[in-house]
């Protein structure tokens, strides 16, 4: 079970690694701050208890170093004559004075009981030796007036002062406890009486009485003497070794009574149903930060409340230390409330308080109670939403253990404990027992030690198994909120493959979207920072030393193989604290929290399982419903968000809804107004409407209110009248942003603009969010696209654009369709990533369990449809290439790829340039193109033709052949500054100059041909000019805009290129495409001669509105 120092559980790395950071003012909770008031007497109880364990330690110092000093200034000195203790015998006195002592310190009453019982006779027998001398007329005896009269005088100063400090002794103890001890105690001194007396009468000297012998083992079992004086003891007359078998006999009775009545102030109490009912409310009803909350559930826990029962602390009385584990449950503003109720309790039994595992937060609510605290670890906490999930998954250290698993033939499961069907469940339980190989189960504060309870239905439990289906490993997770779990059981088959338990891990994280989990809290790092910073070059001697105490701890413990088991999956690091009171020693705390934990043997152990719920528990707790359905976090809000969720919330409250299913709504905007154009100047009114739209404008003038509403971009001027409008008040207060529905009838106002004069209104939707300025709108780029739907709602240039590409997609599909090719569709998830060179976006089907790829183009599908009998066939759709992205490039873009049986090259140059000037005037109304630099060009006649070595040709201004000199083309390039690897051919050098000198420079729309067969797997060889192949790039403004091949139909050569792409590929090229043998089989079925085109739709729009690649599309990548 995974406990505090075996549950390897994000603080810099430069923090403190052994005490809690300085509570500063700003970093405390938000709140009043609790007055601290403290009683003139308050501490003594405390000091009461120090002085006298500290005389015990010097009793035994002296004793031992068998000192012995001049006996008048041993009596006036010692703490006999205060406390009316005789010195002998040693030991007795010495455990007598250390656990009275003790349980001062506690507040224990029997301890204020017991002090003041054993001061009366120093009081009262003095007073007593002088009655007696009055009365028969003799003198004081010198002892009494040296010594008695300066023991009373102290005796009773130190009683009034107990009992003026008896409030202050507020713990108390059960009759039953007193009972059970004094029976112990004196059986044990009967006993030591009785070997005493035998012995003694067995080693009696001539003269000596019976009487004698059992009176001196009276004395040497406890100290009393009837007839000697309190301050004039004589010999015992036994003999030494009996003496100290008595008095070892009655020390040993005293310390097994007295440590009946410091072990605990009541019985063992552990958690109740209505408790853990109480507890599982505020848990689902309440969100928290603290990963271990669940564990408050836990049944060998007692829990104190808060007087609203909103909160609580829940603990464990570990000797007399009172040890509560996490932060407490339930809202933070009842943290106060409840651990206030908690210390009470604490005091009210004497126990001493300390929390184990708090987090930072928790920890200032406990500092400012007086508590102390220093950083004990840190918990290990994985973000796995979002790109986290991609950092952990991608590891070097787990990617390896997920492919040697997969490898393996392991497969995972993740099913909820409620799920899983109750014989498979008590299966798994008692695998998880098996694996422990035998020995205490630990955990108290990170471990709930009841799997397979059925009350916790919400448990997520994690199963690794082999190929043949045997369960190899298992992890068990308690519910964390609703998006979130915290580890409890992690174990694995002694057998099983090395790297289960990442492998489980990682599947975890690739499969938190379909679980809905956001967070994953692992393990807890004790000490982490020790670790860190002193393996670090420049790290202090102390530092270094304690690192290398914790390495040798780490043998028996698993302290630092945990820490690096976590640091793989790169979390984030939660520091956790302990805190204790300054009541308690750290050492009484340290030893609490092993037996806790279970590192350190405890008189009993704690069986939690053996404690089952009822039946109606069960319903009870199924009726509060699962925590995996509670709210998400709730995120921080504007001032004006907050008073836009106030006025909804207010709508509620009074009967109405701000977000309906459904509002009045006859006509649209644009409808309306062109109405309302249409009529002119005519008197004839109109018929009334209803119309919807964002209020954008808000003009207000006594009892007339005028409002700018827009549906679809088009704008309306709304009158609102006090006299006329139902519901004018509520109306005149609408917030910019919200949608409104607004009935009455079309009208010019007294300028002329058209306007509605509206007669009723109602909230179609309250915004909850403040719109832009309305002339400026958003003039941040990044929030024109973080913010998208804001920036195309409240600006028509850029709605206008979305507009513009779906016009020139219309175009281009009517166009293809208009000479009868078949639009179809083709897999997106591809096994094998061909039909360019491009790098691709990888992702792995749990279905399956085999890694795919995101197609980068659609090109070997749509020939494979070629060979199927479909002689023209397109399709216009996403790909995504795992490449830059700039003001050209975007992750994942638009193409259209179209494909004709029985056409070359050159057939479709002339359909690429009918489909793009069609484009170009559906999206701007003429055929031109903008250029980079803001020039419109016209296109409308025919576009050039430039073999790419004639077009190096004139740029470079030497011949330029395929069959080039390689040394000379490299001495080209170097001049022209163009890189080129070490072994690159002739061709791939050509392309190389060919983008960096001639497509760079491209202005008007250009068809460059002819390109090297090297760069051109996919093209067929050109029919005159060996070393080229029939391939085109159109390019325009400086971008390509499309490419066409006549396609290379022979299997044989194709099979011999791709297998250069696909050797390419195993030795590292990210971008060289891998060996499709499905494609291959097709062509090898025998595909007839076939001209391939490609468009980038994005490029195409961009170039016929002058705008960006981001601005074309409606929802851009962003980081």
């Amino acid at each position: 079970m995974s406990t505090l120092l075996e549950r390897p559980r994000r603080s810099a790395d430069d923090g403190r690694a052994t005490r809690a950071p300085r509570m500063r003012p700003s970093a405390q909770p938000s709140g009043p701050r609790p007055r601290r008031t403290r009683h003139p007497l308050a501490g003594v109880p405390l000091w009461v208890g120090r002085v006298l364990q500290a005389i015990a330690v010097t009793m035994v110092l002296v004793a031992v170093t068998d000192v012995v000093l001049p006996e008048g200034i041993y009596w006036a000195t010692s703490y006999f004559a205060v406390f009316g203790f005789s010195p002998e015998p040693v030991l007795f006195n010495a455990v007598l004075l250390f656990v009275v002592g003790a349980a001062s310190k506690r507040r224990l009453r029997g301890a204020l009981v017991f002090l003041v019982l054993f001061e009366l006779p120093t009081v009262l027998l003095p007073l007593t030796n002088l009655l007696e001398a009055v009365r028969g007329g003799s003198a004081l005896p010198a002892d009494i007036q040296r010594v008695d009269v300066v023991a009373a005088v102290l005796a009773a100063a130190f009683v009034v002062l107990l009992l003026v400090a008896r409030a202050q002794y507020s713990a108390v103890l059960p009759r039953s406890t007193y009972v059970r001890a004094a029976g112990v105690f004196f059986g044990g001194v009967a006993v030591a009486v009785v070997t005493g007396g035998v012995l003694a009468r067995m080693t009696a000297e001539p003269g000596e009485t019976a009487a004698d012998s059992w009176w001196w083992a009276l004395y040497s079992a406890t100290g009393v003497f009837p007839s000697s004086s309190l301050v004039d003891v004589q010999a015992t007359g036994l003999h030494q070794s009996i003496e100290t078998i008595v008095s070892s006999i009655s020390a040993v009775a005293l310390l097994i009574a007295l440590a009946m009545l410091l072990r605990s102030a009541r019985a063992r109490r552990l958690l109740t149903e209505d408790e853990e009912l109480d507890l599982r409310g505020i848990l689902a009803s309440n969100r928290t930060d603290d990963a271990l909350a669940y564990f408050a559930t836990r049944r060998d826990k007692s829990a104190v409340f808060s007087p609203s029962r909103r909160a609580a602390v829940s603990y464990r009385v570990v000797g007399a230390v009172a040890l509560a584990s996490g932060d407490p449950v339930g809202p933070e503003e009842e943290w106060d409330a409840a651990i206030d109720e908690w210390l009470r309790v604490v005091d009210h039994f004497g126990w001493r308080p300390a929390v184990l595992a708090a987090s930072e937060r928790a920890a200032h609510h406990y500092q400012r109670r007086g508590m102390r605290g220093m950083v004990l670890g840190d918990e290990a906490v994985l973000r796995v939403n979002g790109p986290h999930a991609e950092a952990v998954t991608r590891s070097p250290q787990v990617a390896s253990a997920r492919r040697r698993a997969r490898r393996a033939g392991y497969t995972a499961q993740f099913r909820r404990q409620r799920d899983i069907p109750r014989a498979e469940l008590v299966a798994l339980a008692d695998l998880a027992e098996d694996w422990r190989h035998g020995g205490d189960e630990r955990g108290f504060s990170m471990a709930l030690s009841r799997f397979a309870d059925p009350s916790d239905g919400d448990a997520l439990v994690a199963t690794a198994h082999d190929g043949d289906g045997v369960v190899k490993a298992l992890l068990v997770f308690v519910p964390w909120n609703g998006d979130g779990v915290s580890l409890d059981v992690m174990r694995r088959h002694p057998e099983s493959l090395n790297g289960a338990t990442e492998f489980l891990v990682s599947e975890l994280v690739a499969q938190a979207p379909a679980l809905g989990l956001t967070r994953v809290s692992l393990n807890f790092a004790v000490l982490r920072e020790v670790f860190v910073r002193g393996a670090r070059v420049g790290a202090g001697p102390l530092l270094r030393a304690k690192r290398r105490v914790l390495l040798m701890l780490s043998r028996h413990w698993q302290l630092d193989s945990l820490r690096r088991a976590n640091e793989k999956y790169d979390p984030d690091w939660r520091p956790r604290l302990l805190m204790w009171s300054r009541r308690a020693t750290i050492a009484s705390v340290m030893l609490a929290v092993a037996r806790a934990e279970g590192f350190a043997r405890s008189p009993r152990r704690w069986h939690v399982q053996s404690d089952p719920r009822s039946a109606d528990f069960a319903a009870a707790v199924r009726a509060l419903g699962s925590p995996v359905s509670a709210l998400p976090p709730a995120h921080p809000v504007s001032p004006s968000t907050a008073r836009r969720i106030g006025i909804a919330e207010g709508i509620r409250a009074a009967g109405g809804d701000p977000f309906p299913p459904r509002v009045a709504r006859t006509a649209a905007l644009s409808e309306v107004r062109r109405d309302i154009e249409s009529a002119g100047s005519t008197t004839v009114p109109l018929e009334p409407v209803s119309v919807v739209g964002r209020v954008l404008g808000r003009r207000r003038h006594g009892g007339i209110t005028f409002l700018d509403i827009v549906e679809d971009h088009v704008g309306l001027q709304v009158i609102a009248a006090a006299g006329r409008t139902r519901g004018y008040g509520a109306l005149r207060g609408i917030d910019l942003g919200d949608l409104i529905s607004i009935s009455g009838s079309p009208v010019r106002s007294v300028r002329g603009e058209p306007s509605i004069a509206a007669d009723s209104w109602e909230l179609a939707a309250k915004s909850l969010r403040q719109p832009p300025n309305r002339r400026t709108g958003l003039r941040d780029p990044e929030a024109q696209v973080r913010q998208r739907q804001v920036h195309l709602a409240t600006s028509p240039d850029a709605a206008e654009l979305i507009r513009a590409r779906a016009r020139a997609t219309r175009a281009l599909r009517d166009g293809l369709l208009a000479e009868d090719y078949l639009e179809v569709e083709t897999p997106v998830l591809q096994r094998t990533h061909g039909g360019a060179t491009a790098r691709p976006f990888r992702t792995h089907i749990n279905a399956y369990d085999r890694e795919l790829t995101l197609r980068i183009a659609p090109e070997l599908a749509l020939k494979r449809l070629i060979v199927a009998g479909f002689p023209r066939v397109f399709e216009i759709g996403r790909n995504f290439r795992n490449e830059g992205v700039d003001a050209t490039h975007n992750p994942e873009f638009t193409a259209m790829e179209a494909y004709r049986a029985f056409a070359d090259y050159d057939d479709m140059r002339r359909l690429a340039e009918r489909l793009i000037r069609s484009m170009l005037v559906a999206a701007s109304g003429r055929p031109t193109m903008i250029l980079p630099n803001g020039e419109r060009i016209d296109v409308s006649a025919p576009w050039r033709v430039v073999p790419v070595c004639d077009a190096l040709t004139e740029c470079i201004g030497i011949p330029i052949r395929p069959d080039h000199d390689p040394d000379a083309l490299r001495d080209v390039c170097a001049v022209y500054g163009v890189s080129v690897a070490a072994g690159a051919g002739v061709g791939t050098m050509i392309e190389s100059l060919y983008e960096e000198l001639v497509e760079s420079r491209t202005v008007e729309p250009t068809f460059y041909t002819d390109f090297p067969a090297e760069t051109s797997p996919l093209a067929r060889p050109h029919r005159r000019t060996p070393g080229l192949a029939e391939r085109w790039d159109l390019v325009a403004g400086g971008m390509e805009l499309g490419t066409a091949y006549t396609e290379l139909n022979d299997p044989v050569e194709q099979r011999r290129r791709l297998t250069e792409q696909s050797l390419r590929a195993a030795q590292g090229d990210p971008e060289a495409m891998q060996l499709d043998e499905e494609f291959l089989a097709a062509l090898e079925f025998g595909m007839p001669p076939t001209g391939g085109l490609g468009l980038g739709v994005d490029r195409i729009v961009m170039v016929a509105t002058g705008a960006t690649i981001r601005q074309t599309l409606a929802f851009p990548f962003v980081r």
